[in-house]
């Protein structure tokens, strides 16, 4: 015969200790002994712990999705950014043949992708230079912040 000896910890009450020891005592055995206890709420239980895995599994699942997405994001984001910086150089360096030029920022916030391009060759646009010229302007401006495309 195995006696085992439990001890809690101190209590107000003798109810308290009872209970304690007991918690104690049933945790040991159901650890170590490999002891099952079916008590009148162990099927209520099982149930709200089987809910309970199947939402942290699909929030866990939802949080490594979102976080795949928030880079895919960033990475779109960034390769647009430079796009958007490597087309407003080519415009640029082609301004002694393109009527466009390099403008002052205006009292808007400046943009964070490029510095402002200004259109300055006719209205509407005469040559096949000037149309090239007004697309790539209008490029440039539909897709920065604050950006307007000039219209016809």
């Amino acid at each position: 015969m195995v006696v085992e000896s439990f001890h809690g910890s101190p209590c107000g009450s003798d109810y308290d200790a009872e209970e304690n020891v007991s918690e104690i005592a049933i945790t040991h055995f159901i650890s170590k002994m490999n002891i099952h206890v079916n008590d009148v709420n162990y099927g209520a239980f099982m149930e709200t712990y089987r809910q309970l895995h199947h939402h942290v599994s699909w929030s866990q699942m939802f949080q490594i999705r979102y976080q795949l997405l928030h880079i895919q994001k960033n990475g779109l984001f960034n390769a647009h950014k430079n796009l958007l910086k490597k087309l407003n150089l080519i415009c640029a360096s082609y301004g002694d043949i393109l009527p466009l030029a390099p403008c002052a920022p205006t009292t808007h916030p400046p943009s964070m992708y490029v510095e402002p391009l200004m259109y300055t060759g006719a209205r509407p646009p005469e040559t096949r230079l000037e149309q090239l010229a007004q697309e790539l302007y209008n490029i440039m401006q539909e897709h920065t912040p604050n950006g307007e495309p000039m219209l016809n």
